[in-house]
């Protein structure tokens, strides 16, 4: 098979300065029906196969970027599958690790994965002092891969009791600058791009710098100036052996930098957008045309993925132009690379295609005052309310100076994976898009040079997949003694029994898929033949056992920039938010050792709280029976309960309550029909709703169970418990800390309203939430989120509470 191509032939002049003589141009349009077997089939086979592995990408949305000492760090991390562009449900172990500016590490933690969507916090305290941190979000099988699937974000702490100033970073006047020839090869005697990208002494791009392109005769061939992410570009035809400078000027003063001496011999390359289509130009000069006409080049395209191949040949012709149509790039990321005949990468440049890029845009937010919060009703255009989706939102005041993160939702998994180089404030290249943004990345990508997609490895180390996807926790077991060889594992909080029966020649066994929390331990017994159960003598291995290292070779990560000087004083403007931190179904251990189990649960809990022994459990038939003497109405409908507040909050308030089974809310309640109450733990009724905002108007039902109930009935008490080396972390409930004053400066510009890691739409495609009232005139929300479609969602907006 071929590709179908028209070929048009036609003389023209190139009007450059130093560049007057006709040449002939070969323009082929290419609609790319299939890719041919005979061309590249070495390239095509050896990139197949880097490439057929899946990857996964991790995003983290963190409520700030800037965290006061004693603050919590709220953050939602997001898996999605690479290729498909949607939330990946294979992993569920995601490792979280906080370094420190000498890359120690600080903090570290294991999440459970579900659904794709990890919820995580940090708590800020007395490990951090002031400066810069990073956390760094990943899982195993990300391990593999030599592409930033990983996801790495810098955060600045600063501890008020020590510093009582914040000041504005210095920016030094030296620059520092590059000058990159598009495709990668700067050539003599033809027109080529130059991509300029200025930094200044922090490393962040300096805005709207003037410089001038000057010969050795000190005559101005060019002018340029960069844009406010310090990225520009001009052009211009080198000659052969000739030098070349560029003058910067900043602030009145004047730096110099040297280009390279051109090229000789060789290709260069140029890439134009021309809306519906781009349009690849490839350049040579007459000295190399004589060693090269003739000779087959070939032009990749791929996206990770997929591959195309294109041949190409100069013949007698100098420049070429291969116009290639929307229709045949991907969405996103497209890498072109030009091989030479002995098949050996010599150009490259990426082109990012915005068609078809699935987004959300939210509608006009409304607001109801609730006593001392506010309700907060966010609808989403275009959603499907009844798919899953997940939405994080950070809620600050107005005049935050605390959220600036390089990175969303959208750049994090389209853009930064393909890179080799961190990107300064990707996600402005993905907000409000518009043709001046499109034309600001591809100013970007202009000067990236080669992709992440290293073709050295692409030929010579593919992935080996040592790291496999993982899902739960495993345990080996090696049995020192045994007398029956049947084994009972007790269930955990998410993980169920097991029974195992070896034959008489095994002597070890393996179970998969464990879920430990925190201080969970495993609970083993070995089952005799009378039924009596005994403490086993085993050796348990677990896997994973701790928090792999994961560090990437020239690995680059790039600083929160410094925004202002800050003066406040005092050392009470914040009471730590860790200090009431409340983790959800865990037992707060206080300092009166007598306290019961019930008047723990009361005191992390809001409502009324049933702790069950066997004799509470006997005396109700079934959940149904227990709720109708809580004030609710319950009666079963067509397999499923229908649970309604007797005396909900209003009128006009809906009367279904929320429900909730072991930290899982409910979205139908088909679970609870002839729910038995023979392995309920405890209950938490909480009739009002309060802390749920407009959501919880009908109330809040928490059932927690405890399964190891009924095994414990059946065979006692007595089995052998092993420490759990890695365990989960549990999900705890953020709080946001208590300040002496909602009208400071301290406040407006570094506190916190409210962070929800986990807001799902309903079924009309609103969300709605609650936040506490802080007298604030106007707060802005920073959202993050995917729908189960695979439509992302990056805004922040202002909202007038007044």
């Amino acid at each position: 098979m071929t590709f179908l191509t028209r070929i048009t032939s036609i003389r023209y002049n190139c009007l450059s300065r130093n560049y007057r003589h006709s040449l002939m141009t070969v323009l082929l349009i290419l609609p790319f029906i299939v890719v041919s077997q005979e061309i590249g089939s070495t390239i095509n086979e050896k990139f197949s196969n880097y490439a057929k592995s899946p990857r996964e990408v991790v995003y983290a949305h963190l409520n700030k970027s800037t965290y006061i000492k004693g603050e919590s760090m709220g953050f939602s991390a997001y898996i999605i599958d690479k290729t498909l562009k949607q939330l990946s449900t294979v992993t569920s172990n995601l490792y979280c690790v906080i370094y420190d500016s000498e890359n120690k590490v600080v903090k570290k933690k294991l999440l459970k994965v579900t659904n794709g969507i990890a919820p995580g916090e940090f708590s800020i305290d007395s490990l951090f002092n002031t400066g810069s941190y990073s956390l760094k979000v990943y899982t195993n099988y990300m391990r593999n891969f030599k592409e930033q699937n990983y996801y790495h974000q810098s955060f600045k702490v600063i501890d008020v009791e020590i510093d009582q100033k914040v000041y504005k970073e210095s920016v030094k006047i030296k620059m520092d600058a590059q000058f990159l020839p598009e495709g990668g090869h700067l050539l003599a005697d033809v027109q080529n791009t130059i991509g300029v990208i200025v930094k200044d002494s922090l490393g962040f791009g300096a805005p709207f710098v003037n410089g001038e392109l000057l010969n050795a005769n000190n005559e101005i061939i060019s002018t340029f100036k960069t844009n406010q992410l310090g990225i520009g570009k001009f052009a211009f035809t080198p000659e052969k052996s000739k030098a070349y400078r560029t003058i910067l000027k900043i602030n009145n003063k004047e730096q110099q930098f040297d280009l390279p001496i051109a090229e000789q011999r060789g290709v260069a390359m140029t890439l134009n957008d021309l809306g519906s289509k781009v349009a690849l130009t490839f350049r040579t000069n007459k000295e190399s045309l004589e060693s090269i006409s003739g000779s087959v080049y070939r032009m990749i395209i791929h996206d990770g993925s997929k591959l195309k191949t294109i041949s190409l040949s100069f013949n007698e012709a100098q420049e070429i132009v291969k116009y290639i149509s929307y229709d045949d790039l991907s969405t996103g990321i497209n890498i072109f690379t030009l091989f030479n005949e002995e098949e050996k990468p010599i150009l490259e440049r990426m082109f990012f295609k915005y068609d078809n890029l699935k987004t959300l845009s939210s509608g006009s937010v409304t607001t109801t005052q609730e006593s001392d919060s506010l309700t907060v009703k966010v609808p989403i255009n275009g959603i499907e309310g009844k798919d899953f989706n997940n939405f994080s939102i950070s809620v600050l005041p107005s005049g935050t100076i605390s959220y600036e993160h390089h990175q969303n939702i959208i750049s994090s998994t389209f853009l930064q994976p393909y890179l080799n180089s961190p990107v300064e404030n990707a996600s402005y290249y993905f907000q409000n898009i518009n043709r001046k943004k499109k034309y600001e990345l591809d100013l970007l990508l202009l000067t990236q040079g080669w992709s992440s997609y290293d073709w050295y490895d692409v030929f010579n180390n593919p992935p080996k997949l040592l790291y496999p996807f993982e899902t739960g926790i495993s345990i080996n077991a090696t049995v020192n003694r045994r007398t029956s060889g049947q084994y009972l594992i007790y269930p955990t909080r998410f993980s169920k029994s097991n029974l195992i029966a070896l034959t008489d020649d095994e002597k070890t066994f393996e179970r998969t898929d464990f879920y430990f929390l925190s201080d969970e331990r495993i609970r083993i017994g070995e089952i005799q033949s009378n039924g009596k159960v005994l403490k086993p003598s085993l050796y348990l291995q677990f896997n994973p056992s701790k928090i792999p290292d994961f560090k990437m070779p020239g690995e680059d990560i790039l600083d929160i920039k410094g925004e202002r000087i800050l003066e406040y004083s005092g050392n009470n403007a914040m009471i730590p938010s860790w200090n009431n931190i409340e983790e959800l179904d865990e037992v707060v251990v206080t300092a009166d050792r007598k306290a019961t189990k019930l008047e723990r649960l009361r005191k992390t809990n809001t409502g009324n709280v049933d702790v069950f022994d066997d004799k509470k459990r006997k005396s109700y038939s079934d959940l149904a029976s227990y709720l109708s003497t809580k004030g609710f109405q319950v009666y079963p409908n067509a397999g499923t309960l229908v649970i309604l507040n007797k005396n909900a909050v209003s009128a006009n308030s809906a009367r279904t309550p929320l429900v909730y089974l072991d930290g899982v809310l409910l979205s139908s309640f088909s679970l609870l029909f002839n729910f038995q109450m023979n392995i309920v733990d405890y209950i938490v009724v909480n009739r009002s709703g309060v802390g749920e905002g407009v959501r919880g108007a009908g109330g809040v039902i928490k059932i927690y169970t405890d399964p190891s109930v009924n095994l414990i009935k059946k065979y006692g008490k007595v089995y052998q418990e092993y420490e759990v080396p890695l365990t989960y972390s549990k999900t705890k409930k953020f709080y946001t800390p208590k300040y002496s004053s909602f009208q400071s400066d301290f406040y407006k510009e570094y506190g916190v309203i409210h962070w929800v890691p986990d807001l799902r739409t309903d079924s009309m495609g609103n969300f709605l939430f609650s936040i506490p009232d802080t007298d604030q005139d106007e707060v802005k929300l920073f959202i993050e989120g995917i729908s189960a479609k695979g439509q992302y969602l990056s805004e922040s907006k202002n909202i007038t509470l007044k």
